[in-house]
Order: structure tokens, then sequence, then C-alpha cells
């Protein structure tokens, strides 16, 4: 695995000061993952949001893992089954940059 292991949290830049960030995304370790800009009045949700959706990538990426694992080993070949593994395939492919063909 090449990205950072989990989980990530969102802490507060008073924590670990980076000039102009609002949040930071930090693995475990306490590496510096993604800095979340600070956003204009009106917009602080959106950040805040973005931060929580980045903070949980590697729980997000572990539960697209075990789904696909459940769907590929149960008796599914119904046509809705086997379009949610390839859209499960195309997300996991995508957080490890590989770009999935449709």
């Amino acid at each position: 695995m090449l990205n950072t292991p989990g989980p990530w949290t969102r802490t507060h830049p008073e924590f670990y000061p980076i000039a102009e960030s609002r949040w930071q995304i930090r693995g475990s370790d306490g590496e510096l993952i993604a800095a979340i800009e600070k956003r204009p009045k009106g917009m602080k949700d959106r950040g805040d949001a973005n931060g929580d959706l980045l903070a949980s990538a590697p729980e997000l990426l572990e539960a697209c893992k075990q789904a696909r694992e459940l769907l590929s080993t149960a008796d599914g070949d119904d046509l809705a089954t086997q379009k949610m593994i390839k859209v499960l395939d195309a997300a996991i492919w995508k957080s490890v940059g590989v770009v999935a063909k449709r």
C-alpha cells in the first residue's frame, strides 16, 4: 500500500500551523496529507465538508474493497451486481492512480 495508512483525522491548524489553512488532514502518525484552504465567508461549510470527506478516505476505500469482495463471492451473476462491481472497481483503481476504462 503506497498511501498513508488510516485512520486520517481533520485537525485544526493551531495544532500544526500552516499559513492560510483552515483544516489539515493528518495520518495516524501525524503526517500531513492535505491542507484545506481558508474559504470566503459563506463557503466555510463546504471546506469543512471537504475536510471530513478527505479524512474518511481510508475507511471509504476499505468499505469499497469489502463490498467488492462480498459481491464477487456471492451468487450474483445478474446485471445489477456486475454493474456495481464495475463501479467499485473504478473507485478502487482511482484511489491508487489507475484510470478505469468504461
